[in-house]
């Protein structure tokens, strides 16, 4: 499947459809699956596993995609997964966005 039809189930909110292509073998369809699953707001806790497996993926634009993605569906779940990745990355573009979506849920969850 293409990625513009991969971010129209976003559009639709079609969370299921979207969640088999987070473990895809095509490196472009799993960035897209975790954008899209940020652009919907799926936040029950199958997105969010999926998004949290995806924060280790061997590529690091899918790991990045995750972490922004994380920000977005305020699931407290990832709190944990990306204090982790920041303190084990060495990629200072996957430590920024870890870092902002951990506040931006920190500060959520404080409030």
């Amino acid at each position: 499947m293409s990625v513009d039809k991969i971010m129209k189930l976003a559009e639709k909110k079609n969370i299921k459809k979207i969640l088999p292509f987070a473990h895809s073998k095509k490196t472009e369809e799993r960035a897209a699956a975790a954008e899209a699953l940020g652009n919907a707001g799926a936040s029950d806790d199958p997105a969010c596993n999926a998004l949290i497996t995806l924060l280790r993926d061997s590529d690091s634009s899918v790991c990045l995609k995750a972490a922004q993605a994380l920000k977005k569906i305020n699931n407290k779940k990832a709190i944990e997964h990306l204090r982790h990745v920041i303190n084990n990355t060495t990629d200072a573009a996957l430590k920024a966005a870890c870092s902002e979506s951990l506040a931006a849920l920190v500060n959520h969850y404080r409030e």
